[in-house]
């Protein structure tokens, strides 16, 4: 097990290595728990966070970090803040620690405390106290998206553990999320015009008996207007985490989601690799509650 650890922290090293700065970026949920981490009174109102994370590679496992965020209300029928939001700068140091579900950054400064997990090599996430990743909603998922995307090295670090599609003796799990448009329109030859900069995604999965490997799916996507598909979900592990493959009925067509934790999907490309988001929005899909 000390063998495993000690190579999974040194093959995630060599990557943050690879490039002397690593830049991530996203827009994210903002619950209380994050709130507290951030120094932020856990009773504000807050639609999202635009995230802008810069890491300075000095040794393999550590170095220093810049963190800018910009939050707020949503600005109606723009990708802003309302009056451009608040704003707040970090500098400190980040150390790289190994877990058995992949690698743990943490961001440490004066009134800061992050925890997040490396994915892929171009793919961080937020964890929770719990060291679990953070579940995020239909608007957003909890994912950073390096910029530029590393072309070369395109490595997976997470390992789930167990696939858990569904929670513990339910039939039924919807996944929601909003990704950027023009990647998953090209993948899926949706026809969608310039204009489009997101897509809105829902998807239920069915399963006839628990801990099944496949079952059927309802899928809605919206631009504009909603378009649905029914088909076939079932289990293709990729290495040690589970992808699932979606078959569209009636359609030569399918597309894959690999669960990267405990509620959390992310969209792959035809080679398997995770589509890399933007400022905006990510590729995650997150589990509704209840």
């Amino acid at each position: 097990m000390r063998l495993f650890i000690a190579s999974f922290v040194f093959c995630a090293c060599l990557v943050l290595k690879a490039q002397p700065v690593s830049f991530y970026t996203a827009s994210t949920p903002c619950d209380a728990e994050l709130k507290l981490h951030l120094g932020i009174d856990t009773i504000a109102t807050i639609d999202f966070v635009r995230w802008q994370i810069t890491l300075y590679h000095q040794k393999p496992e550590q170095g220093q970090f810049e963190l800018k965020i910009n939050y707020g209300l949503g600005q109606n029928n723009t990708l802003g803040f309302i009056n451009g939001g608040e704003s707040r700068q970090f500098k400190g140091q980040y150390t790289t620690s190994p877990d058995a579900q992949g690698p743990i950054i943490h961001l440490q400064a004066s009134g800061l405390d992050l925890h997040l997990r490396q994915i892929h090599s171009n793919l961080l996430h937020f964890l929770d106290d719990q060291n679990q990743l953070r579940i995020g909603n239909g608007g957003w998922s909890y994912c950073l998206n390096r910029q530029p995307v590393l072309l070369s090295q395109k490595v997976f670090f997470v390992k789930t553990l167990a696939f858990s599609l569904f929670k513990k003796d339910q039939l039924q799990a919807t996944y929601d999320g909003r990704t950027p448009c023009a990647e998953m329109s090209k993948a899926l030859d949706l026809g969608t015009s310039s204009a489009c900069i997101k897509l809105k995604w829902r998807i239920t999965f069915q399963q006839t008996e628990a801990n099944s490997q496949a079952g059927t799916f309802v899928m809605k996507r919206i631009f504009r207007q909603a378009d649905q598909t029914n088909g076939q979900w079932m289990v293709q592990n990729q290495g040690e985490n589970p992808v699932l493959k979606l078959q569209f009925e009636g359609m030569n067509q399918s597309m894959s989601l690999m669960q990267i934790g405990e509620g959390v999907l992310i969209f792959l490309d035809p080679q398997g690799q995770p589509y890399v988001g933007n400022a905006d929005f990510s590729f995650g899909l997150n589990r509704k509650k209840g």
